[in-house]
């Protein structure tokens, strides 16, 4: 699969990726203040490449050790599924991430996808699985790697906590979920009022109506440069436009983050992109399945249901980029909810053959 997808696509180190290895030569430098300009939320994987450029490793081996990370992260995921679900799951699971191409592709550029899916799964396994050794130190570096790997990797980290509150018996389920809303109702509001915005990789594009793939829907007039929120933008659409206008397009940019085909993609690419439409479904099924009939696994899977929910919600609040890239950091979670669905219908309707 690897092979194929590389004599497919190739090694891509521009756009995002020469980004990233810029601020990482940065820092391999000692160079802290451009090291963090503009990738403050992304430093962890600013100093992952920066490891590298610092013992001057050709480009193919920081492709090579993020691939060896991710699949040593699908391992130990698959482990914590199979303790909490079954193998048949976690075996399944394991086999659709490492043949989707939707997964799989993204190994091919420096983008800061693939790190961040598999730091999020080892936050996963070690806060959550038995006899895990110097837990609290694991939870701490790992946590802080997920934060400052990409933005949404807050929402995992503080699902995975709370599930874990609520699993150890510290918090009833009461309390988890005052706590759990207050805390992101919390965070919301910062993210929307307070966080300042860079004006020309965010306030400008959000102002203007930027929704799918990243182009402007309509050009004029412009918020003039300078330091906004979320909020100000908001105002700025609702001054020029209306309230409608608004909430139309946040539930496009919403509806745009479960959409993983593009006008510019191959057909090709098109079509084996939306074939993983097809998990969705199956994912929503496990929530009922689970509910109904095994209530501890409904709690598991709940947990990252909501993560996949306020990653959706968070692309309905800013704007959904040039690809499916904020998708992809959660489908590992859509194929698990997929995963138990498949296993629990072939369990639950087809017969063994009696000898």
């Amino acid at each position: 699969m690897l092979a194929a997808l590389y004599f497919k696509f190739g090694f891509n180190t521009v756009n995002e990726g020469d980004k990233y290895l810029s601020r990482a030569t940065y820092l391999a430098h000692g160079d802290f203040i451009n090291s963090t300009q503009y990738q403050t939320f992304y430093i962890s994987y600013v100093a992952y490449l920066a490891f590298f450029v610092f013992l001057k490793a050709p480009t193919l081996l920081i492709f090579m050790s993020t691939y060896l990370l991710s699949l040593f992260a699908y391992y130990k995921f698959h482990k914590l599924i199979s303790s909490y679900i079954n193998y048949e799951t976690s075996y399944l699971w394991l086999v659709m991430m490492c043949v989707s191409p939707l997964i799989q592709y993204w190994q091919f550029n420096l983008f800061s996808e693939t790190f961040f899916i598999a730091v999020s799964l080892l936050f996963a396994y070690v806060s959550l699985y038995d006899y895990i050794k110097y837990r609290a130190l694991k939870i701490s570096l790992l946590g802080l790697m997920v934060i400052f790997a990409r933005p949404s990797g807050i929402f995992t980290v503080i699902c995975i906590l709370l599930f874990k509150l609520y699993q150890d018996k510290r918090f009833t389920k009461k309390q988890i979920l005052w706590l759990g809303s207050s805390t992101l109702f919390l965070l919301f509001i910062g993210i929307i009022f307070f966080f300042q915005l860079p004006y020309h990789d965010f306030s400008k594009y959000i102002s203007n109506g930027s929704i799918y793939y990243g182009f402007p829907s309509w050009s004029s007039p412009e918020l003039a440069p300078g330091n906004y929120t979320l909020f100000n933008c908001y105002q700025f659409i609702i001054e020029q436009k209306d309230v409608k206008t608004l909430f139309s397009l946040f539930i496009q940019k919403l509806n745009s983050f479960f959409l993983t085909t593009r006008p510019y993609y191959s057909n090709f690419h098109n079509a084996i992109n939306a074939s993983h439409h097809l998990l969705y479904p199956l994912a929503l099924i496990a929530l009922y399945f689970s509910y109904k009939k095994q209530k501890a696994i409904y709690r598991f899977l709940i947990t990252f249901s909501v993560i996949i929910i306020l990653n959706a919600l968070m692309v309905g609040l800013i704007f959904n980029e040039w690809s499916e890239r904020h998708t992809l950091n959660v489908f590992p979670y859509i194929i698990l909810l997929a995963s138990y669905s498949i296993i629990y219908i072939r369990k639950a309707f087809v017969k063994k053959p009696v000898l």
